[in-house]
């Protein structure tokens, strides 16, 4: 389960707004990626629901 303290739409919008792309040649940006994902999301749950 996912929650968030604003409201769905509200967050929608947020992430919708969001300008983050990351390209094959932006290998500085993997390892902030790999942490950010290993630090907030679950992925035994996540992989336990697909």
């Amino acid at each position: 389960m996912i929650t968030a303290a604003d409201e769905c739409f509200k967050i929608t919008s947020k992430i919708h707004g969001m300008t983050v792309k990351t390209l094959p040649q932006d290998t500085d940006k993997f390892p902030v990626i790999k942490q950010m994902v290993l630090d907030h999301v679950n992925l035994k749950q996540l992989l336990a629901s697909v």
